[in-house]
Order: structure tokens, then sequence, then C-alpha cells
């Protein structure tokens, strides 16, 4: 991979990582009095699947793999389950 597009996917992920400190603050409760995501960094990872992710479609598998690395890195005792569903998610949408 040339040394722009890895750039440009380090910039891509930059504008991600600032989400997070907004969506932790955005855990609000709901009507139960409970939040939906006890935990920021799964409620993180969830809108990561839910919402970053569509925008790598037909990423490389090497696009792909810097954003697991990075969550990986971020946070190396993340549930599996949580990181497990992102890189299906990613997966599903990259080029093979």
């Amino acid at each position: 991979m040339g040394g722009e597009a890895h750039r440009c996917i380090r910039r891509r992920m930059a504008q991600r990582w600032s989400l997070t400190a907004g969506l932790a603050k955005g855990l609000a409760e709901t009507a139960s009095g409970k939040p939906t995501y006890a935990d920021p960094v799964i409620a993180f990872v969830t809108a990561l699947r839910l919402f970053a992710v569509p925008q790598y479609e037909g990423a490389t598998n090497s696009e792909t793999k810097f954003v697991l690395d990075g969550v990986r890195a971020q946070w190396p005792d993340l549930d599996k389950g949580a990181v497990g569903a992102l890189e299906e998610a990613l997966n599903s949408v990259a080029l093979s």
C-alpha cells in the first residue's frame, strides 16, 4: 500500500477515534433508568461496527486489519464478542 493511502487510512481512523470522548459522554439513561450499554468501550465498539464499518465497504484486508489492530491495541482486554462482531462486520464489507 502506498504512503498516501496509508496516511488517508490513518486520518480516517483518527477521526473515528475522536468519537470516543463524545460517545462516552452520550451514554444516556433510558426510560428504565439504565443506560443501554453500561461499558462505554463496548458502546464505542458497537457504534464503530454499526456506523463506521459501512464506510469501509470495498476496503482492502490490510485497511480493515488496521482498524482491528487499533481497537485491540487500545483495549487489549476487550470482550472477545465485541471484537468478534466488529471483525465479522469488517470482513463482510472488505474486498477479498
